[in-house]
């Protein structure tokens, strides 16, 4: 085995062992897999994904926060980075943060819908009603089925209520 091919394997290895930590709920131990990964590979977007969500589960707000927005400024076609970026921000600095976040998402990610959706989610949350209807509006508009979960989804109950 050549060394680009140990290296493949160590981080395979890294981060299965990370994702089957983070299923056991066990954040920290993801994160300690994590850091075995190296440096060279510390910012693929596997690894990113994951750190990221151990950080969520850690609810360490503020490293998720910086690492999020890396994340998606490097990988902008991935939506998951935006939304740890903006759940990770809103509660790190309440009430502050939602349009920063959409407005570094690319325009594919604006126009689908899905970042609106889930900002009207945070803004329901924070008792931010008329901002979130706003960003649902939005979000119905650029894809009618949202509408159909939107009802049901109980991070939006104060905007019916």
């Amino acid at each position: 085995m050549d060394a680009d091919e140990a290296d493949r394997s160590g981080f395979r290895r890294h981060v299965l062992a990370a994702e089957g930590y983070l299923a056991l709920g066990m954040p920290r131990d993801a994160l300690d897999e994590l850091d075995e990964i190296g440096a060279e590979r510390k910012l693929d977007v596997h690894a990113l994904r994951l750190r990221l969500r151990a950080l969520n589960g850690l609810r360490d707000w503020l490293p998720c926060v910086n690492l999020a927005s890396v994340a998606a400024r490097r990988y902008p076609e991935e939506g998951e980075f935006f939304l740890h970026w903006a759940y990770a921000l809103r509660k790190a600095r309440p009430g502050d943060g939602a349009r920063e976040v959409f407005e570094a998402a690319p325009e594919p990610l604006r126009r689908s819908g899905f970042l609106q959706y889930n900002l009207a989610r945070f803004e329901a949350q924070d008792g931010n009603v008329e901002v979130a209807r706003g960003y649902l509006r939005e979000a119905f508009r650029l894809n009618p089925v949202m509408a159909l979960s939107a009802r049901h989804d109980p991070a939006l109950k104060t905007i019916w209520n």
